[in-house]
């Protein structure tokens, strides 16, 4: 179905999860722990290649998030419990990792394709266990792995089915048999 990406799980916070979700309806997708104002991640991945990594200061060396620079054009970003407590958010990201510094926090930053923007709840009927599982938080962020069952429930909130559309699509496709 999909071509070679990677699929990335945000976490937000809950503070910022509201603002995380107005930005991606907008088509920028946002990355926290980037609250110093130096933490351009390819200004400070050029220090540490010329200077070392202890050439960093302390919030420097927290807010190095560095596996937003390996994000590409076609993976996918899903906001755990964005834009609520429960509900996931994810898209397809269309440009690789900028700065912007113009908050507290959250200026990581990568634009995203809004026609790909689905939002749903990770504990629905159509979400499979495998999937589900991994949309629970782990920590600031992680890969998923489960590309087939992703691209299942990409497919399924593309074609407009929420819980209770599958269970009548299943229901009907069982009556063919």
């Amino acid at each position: 179905m999909m071509e070679n990406y990677s699929i990335y799980a945000l976490k937000g916070h809950p503070d910022w999860n509201r603002g995380i979700y107005e930005s991606l309806m907008k088509g920028e997708g946002r990355y926290g722990w980037s609250f110093a104002e130096t933490a351009d991640l390819q200004i400070l991945r050029n220090r540490i290649d010329t200077s070392g990594w202890n050439s960093l200061s302390v919030d420097e060396k927290d807010c190095y998030q560095d596996f937003l620079l390996d994000m590409k054009v076609d993976d996918y970003v899903v906001y755990i419990n964005v834009p609520t407590y429960g509900k996931c958010t994810l898209a397809k990201v269309v440009s690789p990792y900028f700065w912007r510094f113009d908050d507290k926090d959250f200026n990581h930053r990568f634009l995203i394709d809004t026609k790909t923007i689905r939002t749903f709840n990770r504990n629905e009927s159509m979400v499979r266990p495998s999937l589900s599982a991994r949309l629970k938080l782990q920590g600031r962020y992680w890969r998923i792995h489960a590309k087939k069952e992703f691209e299942e429930l990409v497919a399924l909130l593309s074609d407009g089915y929420g819980d209770i559309a599958v269970r009548q699509r299943t229901l009907s496709d069982n009556k063919k048999f």
